[in-house]
C-alpha cells in the first residue's frame, strides 16, 4: 500500500545504520549516557504537492532531518515514515 503525503509532509525511508556496539577497552561510569546524533539521513520517497521545495527533493534524494521529528505511521499493516518540511536541514 502506498501513501501520498499532504500538508507539507515528506514521505521518507530511514537509511540503515552501521553503529555496532563495541565491547572492551574503556571503562565508563554506570550512569554514562552516549550522546546521540540529533540528525538522521533519510531517502525521499515522495513529497506533498504543497511542499515549498518539492522540486528540489525528487525521489531517492538523500536529505538530513532532525531525527526526533520523524514520525512512523502504521496504517493497514504498513509502516510509513514522514517528516514535516520545516524539519529538513539539507540535501546530500
Amino acid at each position: 500500500m502506498s501513501m501520498t503525503p499532504f500538508n507539507r509532509h515528506v514521505l521518507v525511508e530511514r537509511m540503515p545504520t552501521d553503529e555496532k556496539e563495541k565491547t572492551g577497552g574503556i571503562l565508563l561510569p554506570e550512569d554514562y549516557v552516549k550522546k546521540s546524533n540529533p540528525y538522521e539521513v533519510v531517502r525521499v520517497i515522495t513529497a506533498s504537492p504543497n511542499c515549498a521545495f518539492a522540486d528540489r527533493i525528487p525521489q531517492n534524494t538523500k536529505i538530513v532531518v532532525l531525527s526526533n521529528f520523524l514520525e512512523d505511521i502504521t496504517v493497514e499493516g504498513a509502516t510509513h515514515t514522514i517528516v514535516l518540511e520545516n524539519h529538513i536541514v539539507g540535501r546530500l
